[in-house]
């Protein structure tokens, strides 16, 4: 899979130290591209489902043939995308959408046992749907309420389920068992999901399917070498980071600091 053609919504979070902010964004970001066009998939074949069977199938395959066209024009469009939209614009556009993803992730904190922290997202998403006009303007982080970023992939490991293999999925991209399983339920966590307007939601969708191809475009920069096993051993980082809530250990400070006590 190519990153260029084919880059899990985007869940560019920056962090610090050996999981640095670059090579976490460029492995989730791997599959952010896949993650929005699945959600497309997801959300035509439940509409089709409704009416029989039958239609569904014919979603599905006409959903992955979109899918393909879709991905192989991305990044042009993305490309024009940031050219003639403003940085004001976007910015407010990249807010909104990200404030469809606090729903689910106070959830999984629930599930995991986290009930401040679900409390604190549950309250970040009232508070920017609000008074951050349907989240254009990102509130609830200048009064304190920080985002965190929390999936049932990650509710699954923590009660005791393991990530499973490294996996490349063709339309999700870099994932893992128990990730892939995730993605498919957080999705069923988005506000948008529920709405009676298919336009709506497919609109919100392709918004956000360009929207993370965007914030994708200097970090695809960044991939060296072998890129199968860049993606991977970013990816794995990643979700290690994700699972430890920030906490990782960082092998190259500890050289520095012993390195430090030595002179």
């Amino acid at each position: 899979m190519c990153i260029t053609s084919f880059p899990l919504l985007a869940r560019s979070i920056h962090f610090k130290g050996l999981n640095g902010t670059r090579m976490g964004t460029v492995a989730i970001g791997a599959g952010a591209i896949d993650d929005g066009c699945a959600w497309c998939l997801l959300a035509v074949v439940l509409s089709s489902i409704e009416k029989s069977p039958t239609a569904a199938l014919r979603s599905i395959g006409g959903g992955i043939v979109f899918v393909l066209c879709v991905s192989l024009l991305l990044r042009p469009v993305s490309v024009a995308y940031r050219f003639v939209m403003p940085g004001f614009a976007a910015d407010g556009i990249h807010t909104a959408l990200a404030n469809l993803e606090p729903p689910g992730i106070a959830i999984n904190q629930m599930l995991q046992g986290k009930p401040a922290l679900a409390a604190s997202d549950a309250g970040r998403f009232l508070l920017n749907s609000t008074v951050g006009i349907a989240g254009l303007i990102d509130v609830a982080s200048r009064v304190g309420l920080e985002a965190h970023d929390e999936d049932f992939g990650q509710t699954l490991n923590v009660w005791g389920v393991d990530p499973g293999p490294f996996l490349m999925l063709p339309l999700l991209g870099p994932s893992s068992p128990t990730a892939a399983i995730g993605t498919a339920v957080d999705m069923l966590t988005r506000p948008t999901m529920w709405v009676g307007s298919d336009t709506l939601r497919y609109s919100v969708a392709a918004v956000g399917v360009v929207d993370t191809r965007v914030q994708l475009l200097a970090a695809e920069e960044l991939i060296t070498g072998d890129r199968y096993t860049f993606l991977r051993d970013a990816y794995v980082q990643r979700r290690n980071y994700l699972q430890a809530d920030g906490v990782a250990e960082d092998p190259f400070l500890d050289d520095e600091a012993f390195e430090g006590e030595q002179e």
